[in-house]
């Protein structure tokens, strides 16, 4: 069992104090010193003090820790709840983890604990609460034994930037990740899928071309490792990526080739493949068949109540009636694609909208009102550091002001 003393120690390193900081404005350096060595009994009033200043309540300073093998065990039952998606029950159980993982002897405890605490929070939303942990848990895990902590600990805060939209920094974490795990077989499934999320947030970044080379290389580890569901992520995303780089007809083969193998795994992600499909038909010169195969994918998004994926093919509506003139027909899509971003705000979809809507204002000879739309426009994409959206929205901006 722990002494009162050696936890208040404890707690005091992990809250990055100094004895002089925790004593500060109630007593000094010494009291606290003589307190952490068991040479004296802290006072009531010392633990009231202590506690706040470590921000725990006093049963945790002056109850005996639990003993390490019981908080292990909730620490898996944490675990195997996280894993079947009980997330909340998972956070509840992560929770007692940490409060008494925070204190114990164990560096890999309290990093395991840090860390998992981080990815409930994650799972339920929390981002900035899942930041910190995870950062902390970083900050712990300094030792060359905890690789695979540290390389999950990076994965997700890739993945909590990527929320945040702050692409940049999520590629900065999916980038380290990827450092840690290159050449390490036992590390092949989080590379892949570091890969994956590494070309979404490039893609999102404009840098098509590097987006290009991570999407690619994730479906040849994927290939060779016979993971079908990455494999068809990665080759959705290689086909974007192709096609924001101007490659269409080789965006449009290996979509197909993908979406071959989406038919023979239960039908994986098909409707996003169909829907990329149905944009590559429209640059192809094959309008009919694309707009049919857009309206097939926007049933379906409506049937599954996928928002993002009715944006995305009223998007392409948008253009279609803006390259053929059809003002209230565009008009109509932009208003219904505003109307579901109010449910499911996105920057760079906003980004687009407006600037959309700029180009019908622009197209009906009121200059002004394009001008103030593509301000809007480019206000989400400086948001999100989306350079070439930024370029291609101010090139339009100007082009209105000269006519």
């Amino acid at each position: 069992m722990q002494l009162i003393g050696e936890k208040i120690r404890r707690l005091r390193i992990s809250s990055h104090l100094s004895q002089k900081q925790l004593a500060d404005g109630w007593s000094n350096r010494s009291y606290i010193s003589q307190i952490e060595s068991g040479r004296k009994k802290p006072s009531q009033r010392a633990l009231t003090e202590i506690a706040h200043r470590l921000q725990c309540s006093l049963a945790d300073l002056a109850a005996d820790s639990e003993d390490e093998t019981n908080i292990l065990e909730k620490l898996k039952q944490s675990r195997e709840l996280f894993a079947a998606g009980a997330y909340d029950e998972a956070y509840t159980l992560s929770r007692d983890v940490y409060r008494y993982a925070r204190i114990a002897p164990s560096v890999q405890l309290r990093v395991e604990a840090r860390l998992h605490l981080g990815m409930c929070l994650f799972r339920l939303n929390k981002l900035d609460e899942a930041q910190d942990m995870l950062l902390e848990a970083l900050g712990v895990a300094d030792e060359p034994h905890m690789r695979r902590e540290m390389v999950t600990c990076l994965f997700y805060l890739g993945h909590v930037n990527y929320r945040f939209e702050n692409y940049r920094q999520a590629t900065r974490y999916y980038l380290r990740c990827l450092a840690l795990v290159r050449g390490y077989k036992t590390f092949q499934d989080i590379e892949v899928k570091s890969l994956i999320y590494l070309g979404s947030a490039l893609v999102r970044t404009s840098k098509f071309k590097s987006a290009v080379g991570a999407y690619a290389k994730a479906r040849e580890y994927a290939t060779i490792m016979n993971d079908f569901k990455s494999v068809i992520d990665a080759g959705l995303g290689l086909g974007w990526a192709l096609y924001e780089s101007g490659q269409v007809k080789e965006a449009h083969e290996v979509s197909e080739d993908t979406l071959a193998v989406s038919r023979r795994n239960q039908g994986y992600s098909q409707t996003k493949l169909l829907h990329n499909i149905g944009i590559f038909l429209l640059d192809l010169h094959s309008q009919e068949r694309a707009l049919h195969v857009l309206n097939q994918c926007l049933e379906q998004y409506r049937a599954n109540h996928d928002l993002r994926g009715q944006l995305l093919v009223l998007e392409e509506k948008i253009k279609i009636a803006l390259q053929d003139f059809h003002s209230d027909e565009a008009r109509e899509y932009i208003e219904e694609a505003l109307t579901l971003l109010q449910e499911s705000p996105d920057a760079e979809l906003y980004g687009r909208v407006y600037r959309h809507l700029g180009t019908l204002h622009s197209q009906t000879g009121h200059a002004r009102e394009a001008a103030s739309y593509y301000d809007l426009a480019i206000g989400y994409f400086q948001r999100i550091h989306s350079d070439g959206e930024v370029l291609q929205t101010e090139y339009l901006k100007q082009c209105v002001l000269l006519k």
